[in-house]
């Protein structure tokens, strides 16, 4: 390389559509960013601060396209509360968290906080638990965000 050439960047997808270690670096980097939270009031007046599914399913298209993510479910308790097990794979790497339906205290429909869909909320939360594995949402567990705020 002469002076009036720029360096050479970084390699971050192998030939085989793979990411190199620098690309691994990169996609980390790309998913662990802070993103646009909402919140809701729990028991006792304690705000939660959340992302939603849908933004990690955003995140994940975004960082490593549509088609290198991948989920799977394996549902372990299918009666109240409901428990399931959800895979993340990225690039055919994958990590796995628990979800749990939101409630599981909420025993009778007529509780307010009882889930209509108990299988598609603990699926949603395996989802969002499977993708804090890749680093998505990782920084509301890290400063006290998502505990109690008065």
């Amino acid at each position: 390389m002469n002076d009036t050439q720029a360096p050479a960047k970084a390699e971050l997808i192998r030939s085989d559509g793979t990411p190199t270690p620098e690309g691994w670096r990169k996609i980390n980097e790309l998913l662990r960013k802070p993103m646009a939270t909402q919140q809701f009031k729990g028991k006792g007046g304690r705000t939660y601060t959340y992302i939603t599914a849908r933004q990690v399913q955003d995140r994940l298209d975004t960082v490593v396209g549509p088609g290198n993510w991948a989920t799977d479910v394996q549902v372990i308790r299918s009666e109240h509360p409901v428990a399931v097990l959800v895979e993340l794979r990225i690039f055919g790497i994958s990590k796995t968290d628990a979800g749990y339906s939101n409630n599981p205290d909420a025993d009778s429909p007529e509780d307010r906080a009882y889930e209509d869909e108990p299988l598609k909320a603990a699926v949603s939360d395996g989802f969002k638990r499977a993708g804090v594995q890749w680093g998505i949402g990782r920084w509301l567990y890290g400063d006290g965000v998502n505990h109690e705020r008065n």
